[in-house]
């Protein structure tokens, strides 16, 4: 299992860099949950560490309102929340 973070893209629109964990198999990618968007949807995430049970850590952008408040660390559990 590994972690790290993709650009996801909607369309030919960029919305920002997402956390994701591979499976074992290196093939099957999940996006990991994200703590809101800007007003076009965008927003940035990173997963740097994963356990072996599959939690991850790592840090996200914090949007209140559409308002970006900064990072925030993130731990994600083994489902990806």
């Amino acid at each position: 299992m590994a972690v790290g973070g993709a650009s996801k893209f909607v369309g030919e629109r960029s919305v920002g860099d997402r956390a994701v964990r591979w499976d074992a198999s290196g093939t099957a990618a999940t996006e990991l949950g994200n703590l809101g968007t800007d007003s076009s949807g965008r927003t940035t995430a990173r997963a740097w560490a994963v356990s072996d049970d599959g939690t991850a850590v790592g840090y996200a952008y914090k949007y209140v309102g559409r308002i970006n408040m900064g990072n925030c660390a993130v731990l994600w559990g083994a489902g990806g929340g």
